[in-house]
């Protein structure tokens, strides 16, 4: 036989057992900068044209805004790399939907003032893709302000804070027709994007590439992924975006929308990250007590390492149906009391669809537990890697170095089980500080 023949035919069998088991479809490739310019940390405004960006492109489901919601099982995404911060993020797996006659749209994106001013490392969107032939443009513009009162046909935008530019896309590195998160990694590239220090208005628009840069819409072609089942974990978003009809690249006041409320919450699938600065360090747990449930494997060991050794928890009694059925407080220690920032990295699972996950923080000045983040709680594995808001000092206890977290599980859906249970592969601290 052919070597060459041999060579594809292996190969396909092989992509097509990965499939059906389960196996993300991913693949990690370059994108272009066709066209742009950017402003820089120092205010000054850099061209884009012809930098190549890292790009990692993977398959995922999403669902027809236009059908009706239904859940999704996506597999656990890429976490942020430990070097980095987390400065917007609206990105639930579970929640991924399209309208399918929307090739472009504009959402109002308020990250954190954590990289307020610093250039952005890792960027993700989501598109729905129906061809998988061919190069595309993913036009992307961010304005700084939004004025009423302009009317129809008029954009309600200013560009007074400019980030412009054109990514091509390959799609013929797709994987067929459905949803993909595009990750582009702009960490290495000389030229960088700055994330602001206010409202970043920023619109996604698809368009087919050709030599002057940007050729039709792709109305019914591509499509941005928006994100919903609550707000934004990461930064903050109003639950409305604005529409490009026509398409004509002008979002006017009129072309608004917001999907109908809950759990379809109309923000873009849409992540940033910015490099840290100073010196990390990763924080093993010392102690775990479970207050509400009943601990049934596993040990604070447990949470030091992502090895499929879990520290498992299961639904008790509790006298006030108010409380989260399964509370876990996880202690660690840190020798630094100046630290400058404070993520947890946590991987968890639960036993039945139906429930939902809340993590926080304790903090020692106030004596309060801080929400961290919120969000329902998958069955398969998922790994994130969260933001504690504030300032990163009062987290650590004066005098011993404890710091302190807590997991909560309650029902917030129909489940399966009336004894159901959660566990914990990885919970660590990664802390930063001068």
């Amino acid at each position: 036989m052919n070597h060459r023949y041999w060579s594809r035919l292996v190969a396909l069998l092989t992509f097509s057992l990965l499939a059906m088991a389960g196996v993300a479809q991913e693949v990690r490739t370059t994108a272009r900068v066709a066209f742009g310019y950017a402003q820089q940390p120092d205010g000054s405004y850099v061209d884009l044209t012809g930098t190549e960006i890292p790009l990692t492109i993977r398959k995922v489901d999403a669902y027809n805004v236009k059908w009706g919601w239904r859940p999704l099982d996506n597999k656990p995404v890429d976490v942020t790399p430990q070097a980095e911060t987390t400065v917007y993020e609206n990105d639930r797996p579970d929640y991924y939907f399209y309208d399918p006659d929307m090739c472009s749209a504009l959402d109002d994106l308020r990250p954190t003032g954590a990289g307020s001013g610093k250039p952005w490392s890792q960027m993700r969107v989501g598109v729905y893709a129906r061809r998988s032939s061919g190069l595309v443009l993913l036009h992307m513009s961010c304005w700084e302000t939004y004025t009423t009162g302009r009317g129809a046909g008029n954009s309600a935008f200013d560009r007074r804070f400019v980030n412009d530019y054109g990514l091509i896309v390959n799609t013929s590195q797709f994987f067929g027709e459905g949803g993909y998160t595009l990750d582009f990694d702009w960490s290495s590239s000389p030229n960088k994007i700055t994330v602001p220090g206010t409202n970043a208005f920023t619109s996604q628009t698809w368009r087919e590439f050709n030599i002057t840069g940007q050729g039709a819409f792709l109305v019914g072609v591509m499509s941005p992924l928006f994100s919903g089942g609550g707000n934004p974990t990461t930064g903050s978003s109003d639950d409305q975006f604005w529409y490009d009809l026509e398409p004509n690249m002008i979002f006017d006041e009129t072309e608004t929308d917001f999907f109908g409320g809950t759990p379809n919450e109309s923000n873009f699938l849409f992540k940033a990250t910015v490099a840290q600065s100073g010196t990390q360090e990763t924080l093993k747990p010392i102690g775990v007590q479970v207050v509400r449930g009943k601990a049934v494997g596993g040990n604070v060991g447990s949470l030091h390492n992502v090895d499929l050794n879990y520290y498992r928890v299961q639904k008790f009694l509790v006298q006030n149906q108010v409380e989260a059925p399964i509370q876990i407080i996880i202690d660690g220690f840190s020798g630094a009391t100046n630290l400058t920032g404070i993520q947890f990295d946590l991987s968890s699972g639960v036993d039945t669809a139906g429930l939902g996950q809340v993590t926080e923080a304790f903090n020692f000045r106030t004596g309060q537990w801080i929400a961290v983040d919120s969000r329902g709680a998958t069955t398969a594995d998922s790994r994130m890697l969260l933001n504690v808001p504030g300032v990163a000092a009062d987290y650590v206890e004066s005098g011993t170095g404890t710091v302190r977290a807590r997991v909560s599980y309650r029902q917030v859906a129909p489940v399966q089980k009336q004894i159901w249970a959660c566990r914990l592969d990885l919970f660590n601290w990664i802390t930063s500080r001068p």
